[in-house]
């Protein structure tokens, strides 16, 4: 990377299973081939997700490697204010220290938003994509009944079934395509945690009650 010297910064911030709040450092460079290079610096602790917290450790991960802030030429996070703020986010913080390092909205983070404007525009997707991400959590929150999907099929025919994700569309579609793949299944197991009776079976049933509904169906179909 000091070889290439020219390059740009990509970050984004997440919440492991333990609720640490984590960054994911990537440098963006080019060699004189115009041959593009991606490299994965690592996974950091950030204490908190303001700005200057952030920024922080942006400048801390420059300067342990051995780069100056000053040949940076882009900046690409999502936008969150946090991120992308033009007064006082990370954005505006690194852009005062080096001019020439503009930001840019991920593209990718875009395309999610640009995808959930969309899909919140159909009745059907949406309330397909509320009930999966229902049954999902109902069937994942107890192991008595992630037991009672694996002793209704065989092992080797069952797709383990996915979180909704609330900001990835690529993994909301996973999560879709694991309740399709396992709908016969998951509504089996449904009716039958209804039929015990308990605590459960009211939501069960509500459930089993929304998966027979040609519209449920249509709408995973479509968001799938």
């Amino acid at each position: 990377i000091s070889e290439r010297k020219i390059y740009s910064i990509i970050c984004d911030e997440t919440r492991d299973e333990s609720g640490k709040e984590q960054l994911c450092f990537t440098i963006r460079s080019v060699d004189n081939d115009f041959i593009i290079y991606e490299d994965v610096l690592g996974i950091y602790m950030i204490i908190s997700q303001s700005a200057a917290d952030i920024t922080e450790v942006i400048l801390d991960i420059i300067c342990r490697c051995n780069l100056n802030i000053k040949d940076c030429r882009g900046q690409g996070y999502d936008g969150a204010p946090s991120m992308a703020g033009h007064i006082s986010g990370v954005a505006a913080r690194i852009q005062r220290l080096c001019r020439k390092a503009f930001f840019v909205h991920c593209n990718a983070h875009s395309l999610d938003l640009s995808l959930q404007d969309l899909t919140s525009t159909s009745s059907s997707i949406s309330t397909a994509l509320n009930i999966t991400n229902d049954i999902i959590n109902f069937i994942k929150d107890s192991p008595k009944r992630l037991n009672l999907l694996d002793t209704l099929t065989d092992l080797n025919n069952y797709t383990q079934l996915k979180p909704l994700c609330p900001h990835r569309w690529t993994v909301r579609a996973s999560s879709i395509n694991s309740l399709l793949i396992n709908y016969s299944l998951v509504k089996t197991a449904l009716t039958e945690i209804g039929e015990e009776g308990g605590h459960p079976a009211p939501k069960a049933n509500a459930l089993t009650e929304q998966m027979d509904k040609f519209s449920t169906y249509f709408g995973l179909k479509l968001g799938e």
